[in-house]
């Protein structure tokens, strides 16, 4: 109680639902995959078009820097 005789309110911080966080996580995680394949591709289709190489063959550094993301980001043996 206050010294006026009012009970203090005690406030928490918003905490969000389990599908709410749920759906956060996810997006975040996709989002982050999708800059990660975006980058990887990027660089590659660089190093390819200076070696006058197809294009095409720039996926293939997108999907590789993809799998060192889902690698490194997931819990595996190596925690």
């Amino acid at each position: 109680m206050t010294s006026d005789g009012k009970p203090t309110r005690v406030t928490h911080g918003e905490t969000d639902g389990f599908v709410k966080s749920l759906v956060k996580g996810l997006v975040g995680s996709l989002v982050q995959a999708i800059v990660a394949f975006v980058v990887g591709t990027g660089a590659a289709a660089i190093a390819c078009w200076y070696y006058e190489l197809p294009l095409v063959l720039s996926l293939g550094g997108g999907f590789v820097v993809l799998a060192l993301w889902l690698a490194i980001s997931s819990d595996s043996l190596l925690d």
